[in-house]
């Protein structure tokens, strides 16, 4: 890790994609493809993440070491659909039980009938974008994400996909 970064927290979503246009099969078929999204850092994770993603469940958040991580709220997200409102909520993280990331990955990828399918890990391409993900720079996150992700078992870690320019 970068010398006196913190621990890197990854969000993991599912994300629908034409199997053709991933190279992973042909026709109309459609995969579910797990988006990891990386943090350099609690804070910056919290900050990006609404809390209504996380009570909906659109997003599981795990620690650098792939274990879970549950928010706890301290005032809970809601929707008004009448008053065309919502609150976002207001959260804390802390080490869970459950699936781990490789699990969690693992589900997403059951559910594509035997599809070899990719694990795309969203980077931004910027200095800047990093900075808003909590890096000083792109470099340094590149190779915090990078070290990080070789705790995925090694036919995980082939099919991880970097895309760049694309975040959450």
């Amino acid at each position: 890790m970068t010398p006196g970064a913190p621990s890197i927290i990854f969000a993991l979503r599912t994300a629908f994609r034409d199997a053709e246009n991933l190279k992973a099969g042909s026709g109309d078929a459609v995969l579910a493809v797990p988006h990891i999204t990386p943090y350099a850092s609690t804070l910056s994770a919290v900050a990006d993440i609404e809390g209504l993603e996380i009570a909906e469940g659109g997003v599981a958040l795990f620690a650098a070491e792939g274990a879970p991580l549950h928010a706890v709220f301290s005032e809970r997200p809601y929707v008004e659909d009448a008053r065309n409102r919502y609150f976002a909520g207001v959260y804390t993280l802390h080490k869970g039980d459950g699936e781990g990331l490789t699990v969690a990955i693992n589900r997403i990828l059951s559910g594509n009938g035997g599809e070899d399918g990719p694990v795309h890990v969203l980077m931004p391409d910027t200095d800047e974008g990093a900075q808003d993900g909590g890096w000083p720079a792109l470099s340094f996150m590149k190779a915090d994400v990078e070290k990080a992700l070789k705790m995925l078992p090694p036919e995980l870690e082939r099919r991880i996909v970097f895309i760049w320019g694309e975040t959450a």
